[in-house]
């Protein structure tokens, strides 16, 4: 069987083609214009919704906010020092005209601190182990922090919450190693001591800013968290409950912080 195509045939595909060749591009071209106004088309609605959400933000309302999830704990278990800066609470305000804020914070914090020794066979040395964990918080303000005071000039606003140093230091553990061996042979077995320190308990600071803009504004309650440990030992703190407290105020015309 056979098959006889006329040339006539296969100028009209060709021209077909051609035209399709032709008009591909410029269906391109629309189709990526109208993938362009449709993603300026979101944008503008996205930046529509948050401008209304602004809008809605009452003025001049004291902001509360809280938690009661524990934050992962900073633990170091050997020799060295951790640090780790977290961000335990953050609150949104407006304020209509220039305002002073008074910003309260409370918080549990949980420490834990072990110290260990053990005996090293044959000498007569002082053994230490120290274990430390510290919390330190501060506020900021649309990214700036808060000072605590401005006199005699401004601090960098961070305030203790809690910190502990447990430390043991002693020479009894070789002296008994020592003593024994002396008595029995050399067939002592290892003397070891090991204490810890666990702790919880609440916590509360107080922040104070003067005329702070209209607008709306951002709090954010960061904190810096760090251990170390010295020897043989354990340390370790975590940031419980806590909750954040902005209160728009004015001030004695006078005050100051």
């Amino acid at each position: 069987m056979s098959v006889t195509t006329h040339p006539a045939q296969f100028l009209k595909h060709g021209s077909w083609l051609k035209s399709v060749m032709t008009q591909s591009p410029k269906k391109t071209s629309a189709l990526v214009s109208g993938v362009i106004v449709a993603t300026i088309a979101i944008s503008l609605l996205m930046a529509n919704m948050t401008a209304q959400v602004g809008a809605l933000l009452p003025a001049d309302k004291i902001g509360v906010v809280g938690s009661n999830l524990e934050t992962t704990p900073l633990v170091t278990t050997v020799a060295g020092t951790s640090g780790s800066d977290i961000v335990l609470l953050s609150a949104t305000i407006k304020t209509s005209n220039p305002e002073d804020l008074i910003i309260m914070h409370t918080q549990e914090c949980s420490i834990l601190t072990n110290v260990s020794l053990k005996s090293n066979s044959g000498s007569n040395l002082v053994q230490t182990s120290t274990s430390f964990a510290q919390e330190k918080v501060w506020i900021e303000i649309d990214g700036k922090p808060v000072p605590v005071s401005s006199i005699p000039s401004a601090d960098d606003g961070t305030v203790v919450f809690c910190d502990r140093t447990f430390s043991v230091s002693t020479n009894i553990l070789n002296q008994i190693q020592l003593l024994c061996s002396q008595q029995i042979n050399n067939t002592c077995t290892e003397s070891i001591f090991t204490s810890y320190i666990q702790t919880k308990s609440a916590h509360a600071f107080n922040w104070a800013t003067l005329n702070v803009g209209a607008g709306q504004h951002t709090i954010v309650v960061k904190a810096h968290l760090s251990v170390n440990v010295s020897g043989n030992g354990q340390a370790s703190v975590t940031i419980g409950k806590r909750s954040l407290v902005v209160l728009p105020t004015h001030l004695a015309v006078n005050a100051v912080v």
